[in-house]
């Protein structure tokens, strides 16, 4: 799985004080996700389909490749030295980041799956599946 997008950091990551805003590249090597969704039946033109409502991941990796741009506000030097550090100590790193990362994978997962099944029907899946009437029940008509 590999990152990229714009980071903004005014604090510290394994103790190292970090001032800067630029690109990050995270690229995990081995990577493993387990996800858990929550779904919710729904009938659309005569079919059963999942609406996703829910996604969480854990993940385990073997090796993370890092790469911050601009770390020290120009201090190139510094800045070299620190990502080596941080590719020199990945897992610190892995396990530092670890909710930024499970919660973009989460939004992510979650993004490309309500597409996906909003489009392609649940019985695709599985066969057997029950209609949400079936599954649920009768809805009560609202009141007037």
């Amino acid at each position: 799985m590999k990152l990229q997008g714009d980071y903004s950091l005014f604090g510290r990551i394994l103790l190292i004080p970090l001032n800067g805003r630029g690109q990050v590249f995270l690229d995990a090597d081995n990577m493993t996700v387990t996800m858990h969704t929550k779904t919710r039946l729904y009938s659309k033109g005569g079919f059963t389909f999942y609406n996703v409502t829910n996604c969480r991941v854990d993940f385990k990796m073997d090796g993370l490749k890092s790469y911050f741009s601009n770390l020290f506000n120009g201090n190139k030097q510094l800045e070299d030295s620190t990502n080596k550090f941080f590719n020199d100590n990945w897992r610190m790193l892995a396990d530092a980041l670890y909710t930024v990362i499970t919660q973009t994978i989460e939004d992510i997962l979650l993004d490309v799956l309500k597409k996906i099944f909003h489009f392609i029907p649940a019985n695709y899946f599985v066969s057997d599946i029950p209609t949400p009437e079936q599954l649920y029940g009768k809805t009560k008509p609202k009141p007037k």
